[in-house]
C-alpha cells in the first residue's frame, strides 16, 4: 500500500509579540499593502460609494448563506521540522451551517455560541487524512494517519482560542468574506493610491485602544472582496486570503443583493499562515447550498475511536 506522505506538526509556533501600533499608523500601512486584482466584469470602475453602503450590501449577500458544501482540491504547503518545504494535495470537503441566535436567545447565545458550525473533511488515495471541526460545544483537529486526535472547548466569547491550531475554524467566515461587518461606525474605508481597490477596515476597542482586527480589499470593477487580511491582537497579521474567480455577475445584481449563493462563492481560495510559514490553496470544483444530511449529526463531535486524545487546556490555549 502506498505510504501517504506526513502532515505537518500540531505543535503551535508562538505568536510574534509586538507593541500595539496606534490607528493612524495602522491605516497608514494598510493604505498601501497589496497587490491590484485583475479588473473583472464590466471594465468601468464603480463610483465612489459610502462605506455605510459597502457594509449594508455585503452584509445582504453573506447572510443569504446558511448553509454550504464547498467540494474540491485542498493544497497545503508548510515547512517541516527540519524547516524542509513540504506541499500535498488533498481531496476535500469544507460543509459550513451557519447558527442564527434569535431576539429572544441573542443575549445569552452572543458570548458562547460560534458563529457557525464547520467541518473540514481531507482524504488522500482514498483514505481519511485530515479533520478539522467546530460545533456548539468546542473544536477538534484529527490526524487520520497518526491516529492523533486534538479536543478543546470554546472560549467565553464562542470561539477558538488563538494559535492552538494550524488555522482556527473560527475565523474561517471571516477569511472567506462569508462573515457580516459592523455597521456601528467600527467599519472605515480607505482608497489605494493609483490603484482600483478600496479597503474596508473593521475596528475593535481593546483597553483603550482602536485596533484594526480585520481588512478587506474590494475590487473596484467588480465589487467583490478579492483579499481579507485578519489581524491578533499585537496588531499581527495572523491570516490573508486571496479570493478569485468569482462567476461572474453584474455589479447591479451584486449591490441589489439578488445574486445567486453559489455566485458569491470565489472557486480559488489561498490562505496564508504567516506566523506558521503555511499556506492552504482550495480549488473548488462544486458548490451546493445545502447540507447533504441534519446539521446535528454532521457537526457532532466524533468519538475518536482509536485515536490517541490530547486535550487542549484553557491554559494551554493563551
Amino acid at each position: 500500500m502506498r505510504q501517504i506522505p506526513a502532515f505537518p506538526a500540531l505543535s503551535a509556533s508562538p505568536t510574534p509579540s509586538a507593541p500595539r501600533a496606534i490607528l493612524a499608523i495602522v491605516l497608514m500601512t494598510l493604505c498601501f499593502q497589496g497587490c491590484a486584482q485583475q479588473p473583472q466584469m464590466p471594465l468601468k470602475k464603480l463610483p465612489p460609494l459610502p462605506v455605510s453602503y459597502l457594509v449594508h450590501t455585503i452584509n445582504a449577500n453573506v447572510r443569504h448563506i446558511t448553509e454550504l458544501r464547498l467540494v474540491g482540491t485542498l493544497t497545503i504547503r508548510y515547512f517541516d521540522s527540519k524547516n524542509r518545504p513540504q506541499s500535498i494535495s488533498l481531496h476535500a470537503v469544507l460543509l459550513i451551517k451557519r447558527v442564527a441566535a434569535t431576539t429572544a436567545n441573542l443575549a445569552a447565545t452572543a458570548s458562547t455560541a460560534p458563529q457557525a458550525e464547520v467541518l473540514l473533511l481531507t482524504t488522500y488515495l482514498g483514505q481519511n487524512a485530515l479533520e478539522l471541526g467546530l460545533n456548539r460545544h468546542g473544536y477538534w483537529l484529527i490526524n487520520h494517519q497518526k491516529n492523533q486526535a486534538y479536543v478543546g472547548q470554546l472560549n467565553t466569547r464562542g470561539i477558538v482560542p488563538p494559535g492552538v491550531l494550524p488555522i482556527n475554524p473560527s475565523r474561517l467566515l471571516a477569511l472567506l468574506a462569508m462573515d457580516t461587518l459592523p455597521g456601528n461606525g467600527l467599519t472605515l474605508m480607505t482608497e489605494v493610491p493609483g490603484r482600483p481597490r478600496l479597503n474596508l477596515l473593521v475596528l475593535s476597542l481593546r483597553e483603550g485602544h482602536l485596533l484594526v482586527h480585520r481588512r478587506l480589499s474590494i475590487s473596484r470593477y467588480s465589487g467583490r472582496v478579492t483579499e481579507v487580511e485578519l489581524f491578533n491582537s499585537g496588531a499581527i497579521a495572523a491570516a490573508i486570503s486571496h479570493l478569485r474567480q468569482y462567476p461572474a455577475v453584474s455589479p447591479t445584481e451584486l449591490f441589489a443583493a439578488k445574486v445567486p449563493i453559489s455566485a458569491l462563492i470565489p472557486r480559488k481560495i489561498d490562505i496564508e499562515i504567516p506566523t506558521r510559514k503555511s499556506e492552504l490553496r482550495f480549488s473548488i470544483h462544486s458548490v451546493y447550498t445545502q447540507l447533504p444530511g441534519k446539521a446535528r449529526f454532521i457537526f457532532a463531535r466524533p468519538s475518536f475511536h482509536g485515536d490517541t486524545v490530547h486535550v487542549i487546556h484553557p491554559a494551554e490555549a493563551q
